[in-house]
């Protein structure tokens, strides 16, 4: 059994779903789900997005890993229920997921910083309190990751928050789908 927050969930044929799952062991893994978007009695919960609890893989011949079971932990139901917190858990777990390359042996740190950083927004009581708590994930993995060492020292501010996903987007080589969003929710606190 590994303990994990689920970082991506993509469909995989019919009736299977393929996660991401940023491990306290072994860093960052793809798994799949059999069989887990037709039976409700394979797995005891809908697996998504920011679900975190101790998942028992499998290796298999190909690949990807085999979940076998899940076991939830209680969840964070704030990030669910509030379309800012929604917003901003997205595009840490986004980002969680491009820099991170899978098996990276740091797997305990980033997790530790990555539950962190969900609890804080989940408990979060406005949107400058959510913005601070991304503002201060996000700047963690870039310094974890070494990817820029100075960013947990940027104070956050609106400016510090963009140059952070710019950094982001630099070192993945690849746009954030969840920008757009979060310059809106940016934009709403001047």
């Amino acid at each position: 059994m590994h303990e994990g927050i689920v970082i991506r969930t993509f469909p995989s044929g019919e009736s299977d779903l393929v996660l991401r799952i940023l491990s306290s062991q072994e860093g960052k893994l793809s798994a799949i789900a059999k069989y887990a978007r037709s039976s409700k009695r394979r797995f005891s919960t809908n697996l998504d997005l920011f679900d975190h609890g101790a998942f028992e893989i499998k290796r298999g011949r190909g690949s990807l890993a085999i979940l076998q079971s899940f076991s939830p932990l209680p969840a964070w139901r704030g990030l669910r229920e509030d379309l800012d917190k929604f917003a901003l858990a997205n595009l840490i777990c986004e980002s969680f997921d491009l820099l991170i390359k899978e098996g990276n042996p740091d797997g305990a740190e980033f997790y530790e910083i990555l539950a962190l950083g969900l609890a804080a927004l989940n408990e979060s009581s406005d949107l400058k309190g959510a913005l601070r708590a991304s503002h201060l994930a996000l700047a963690s993995l870039l310094k974890v990751s070494g990817f820029h060492s100075d960013a947990e020292t940027a104070q956050p501010s609106m400016k510090s928050f963009l140059r952070l996903m710019d950094w982001i987007e630099r070192s993945a080589e690849t746009p954030m789908k969840c920008r757009a969003v979060v310059e809106e929710l940016l934009q709403r606190l001047t």
